[in-house]
C-alpha cells in the first residue's frame, strides 16, 4: 500500500517507470508538450518535454509533485511567499533519474529551459478531484496565448 507521493514516486522509478496510458490528449503550450503517462487513483505521472530558452512565470499548482529529470538543462528555483527570489538551481544529466523533494501544493516555482531544453516526470498527488493536467491545475500568470486558450477552454 503506498501512503505518500514519496513512496509512490519512488515505487514508480524503482518499478522501471511503467507507462499506462489514460485516454488523454498531449497537451501543447507555447514551449511545452506533456502527455499522462501514468494515472492510478489520486497518483499521476506527466512527461514533459520543454523547448530552449525560455522561463515560466512564477505560479503554483493545487496538488503536490515531485520532479525526476530525463535530460537537458533545467534550471528551477521555489518559495512560500511570492516576493521570494531565491538563486537559480540547475539540473543536469548527474540529477537523471533522481526522485527531488516534494513541492507542496501552494508553493510557487519557475522553471527555465537553456539552450539545451530539458525533459522531466512531473509526478504528483491531487487529493481532491481527479487528476487532469498540470498545464491546467495551475495558478498564476499565464506562459502565452496557447496557455491561455487551454485554460480558457476548460472553465
Amino acid at each position: 500500500m503506498i501512503n505518500s507521493l514519496e513512496e509512490f514516486a519512488h515505487w514508480w522509478v524503482r518499478a522501471g517507470k511503467p507507462h499506462r496510458v489514460p485516454d488523454q490528449p498531449v497537451i501543447k503550450t507555447d514551449y511545452t508538450l506533456s502527455m499522462t503517462v501514468f494515472r492510478e487513483a489520486g497518483y499521476q505521472v506527466e512527461l514533459y518535454l520543454a523547448q530552449p530558452n525560455w522561463t515560466t512565470p512564477k505560479h503554483t499548482h493545487h496538488f503536490d509533485s515531485i520532479t525526476v529529470f530525463n535530460g537537458g538543462k533545467m534550471l528551477g528555483r521555489r518559495g512560500i511567499a511570492l516576493d521570494e527570489n531565491p538563486p537559480w538551481g540547475s539540473l543536469e544529466n548527474a540529477d537523471i533519474d533522481i526522485v527531488q523533494p516534494v513541492l507542496p501544493q501552494g508553493h510557487w516555482h519557475q522553471i527555465r529551459a537553456t539552450d539545451l531544453g530539458f525533459s522531466f516526470y512531473n509526478i504528483q498527488y491531487w487529493p481532491e478531484e481527479k487528476p487532469t493536467t498540470a498545464t491546467l491545475g495551475y495558478e498564476g500568470a499565464s506562459m502565452g496565448p496557447i496557455h491561455d486558450q487551454l485554460r480558457n477552454a476548460t472553465k
